[in-house]
């Protein structure tokens, strides 16, 4: 059994970096304690840092939910997502969309435009550093996109209205 489960970890990548994303959630969060996030998930403090550990133990898919969260940290969501081929976009609140529409087409347009020179920059000069750019930048217009969507759907149900 131990040797499918390595299979299946090598397969789809997620051995450590899962890992990697689920500690960096619990113990670099910025908001709350790893007392206060293992009292949130009704966990032992220990237990919870073993459940961080690869190989000590096993953190609960039940608890992941209650802990992206309390933590408003996604990076685990992100990881299995994009490791099951998927991508993964929040999709912004009505709200926070809220510009006129001038405002609108000049930020997509600058994301875009930022996202064509990185990826020219990539292209000529394929790095490590280059690769993080460019998908940070193309990641950046999908979000973008994302929220103009949103503001064209409100649009056109007529709900500008209501702000």
């Amino acid at each position: 059994m131990k040797n499918k489960q390595l299979k299946i970890q090598h397969h789809f990548g997620m051995g450590n970096r899962l890992m990697d994303a689920l500690y960096k959630t619990v113990h670099q969060n910025k908001h709350y304690s790893i007392d206060q996030i293992a009292e949130y998930l009704m966990l032992g403090v220990n237990h919870l840092y073993k459940m961080c550990i690869p190989g000590e133990g096993k953190f609960y898919l039940e608890s992941l939910l209650p802990l992206m969260h309390l933590t408003k940290d996604y990076t685990i969501l992100r990881h299995l997502a994009n490791q099951c081929g998927f991508l993964l976009v929040k999709v912004p609140k009505w709200r926070e969309s809220k510009r006129d529409e001038l405002t609108l087409q000049q930020e997509y347009n600058e994301k875009t435009l930022a996202s064509l020179q990185a990826l020219k920059t990539f292209f000529e000069a394929p790095t490590k550093q280059s690769l993080q750019e460019v998908q940070d930048k193309l990641f950046a217009v999908m979000e973008e996109a994302a929220s103009v969507s949103s503001y064209c759907k409100k649009t056109s149900e007529g709900q500008h209205e209501l702000f």
